[in-house]
């Protein structure tokens, strides 16, 4: 897939998960995103455009590569996910 999504992602938000899904942001691509919208998890320039997304519901981002479809924006192959420390 596309470089630019490649890298670490922080949590930025919610301080807790039973507020809302957690937001994470791209620690080398000031506009990356990966985010949940409703069950849906995508990577994403938050309302602007949308590259990767999770092709079934979860709380959170799914790691296996099988779990994302490639949306307008995105460049095959798909993301592949692997979970950091808490």
């Amino acid at each position: 897939g596309a470089t630019r999504w490649n890298g670490k992602y922080i949590r930025t938000a919610p301080s807790t998960p039973a507020d809302q899904p957690p937001m994470y942001k791209s620690k080398s691509c000031a506009d990356c995103s990966l985010y949940s919208n409703g069950d849906t998890w995508r990577l994403a320039v938050e309302g602007k455009e949308l590259f990767y997304v999770a092709s079934q519901a979860s709380t959170l981002p799914p790691l296996q590569a099988s779990s994302w479809t490639v949306a307008e924006g995105g460049v095959a192959p798909a993301p592949r996910l692997v979970a950091g420390p808490l």
